[in-house]
């Protein structure tokens, strides 16, 4: 199960694949263990900083991100906000 994603031309760390149904299924099930261990409201995760030129540069990711109707922020990493896609 490949979960990182492919960056050619790029030296970054790399991301979590977002386009691939695999990363998302992975996510959940480590959330849902622990929701379990720790049943609170809230759960931080923190690691929200994303080298988001790695997905720019990745084609599926890209692809993925327009059908969705988000945007890749340029740059090392991308803060977020409504449409923009960012790390977790």
């Amino acid at each position: 199960m490949q979960l990182i994603t492919e960056c050619p031309g790029t030296t970054c760390w790399p991301p979590l694949d977002v386009s691939r149904n695999t990363t998302l299924a992975f996510v959940q099930c480590i959330l849902g263990d622990l929701s379990a261990l720790f049943p609170e409201e809230l759960l931080f995760i923190g690691g929200d900083e994303c080298h988001t030129t790695c997905w720019a540069a990745n084609p599926a990711v890209s692809a993925w991100a327009a059908t969705m109707n988000l945007s890749i922020g340029s740059g090392t990493e991308s803060v977020g906000g409504q449409g923009t896609v960012f790390g977790w």
